[in-house]
């Protein structure tokens, strides 16, 4: 299943929850239980394993960003 990112348009909290594609529009806010919430679309990170094409061996980024958790 599934984590997705929602906002509660009642009183803003965001929140993520593990939930099936098709009960994404059943999710109450987990600090005030309206069900008056939005998925929000956030950044994703993606962990894979070393390539020997290219790769230094470090995790210094993508060279675009100063080698912090944006990569």
């Amino acid at each position: 299943m599934p984590n997705y990112d929602f906002k509660c348009e009642e009183c803003g909290c965001k929140f993520s929850k593990l939930v099936a594609y098709k009960e994404r529009d059943q999710v109450k806010c987990k600090s005030c239980d309206s069900g008056n919430t939005k998925q929000i679309f956030t950044s994703i990170m993606i962990k894979g394993g070393s390539s020997s094409k290219g790769s230094s061996g470090s995790s210094d980024g993508c060279g675009t960003c100063s080698g912090g958790s944006c990569c």
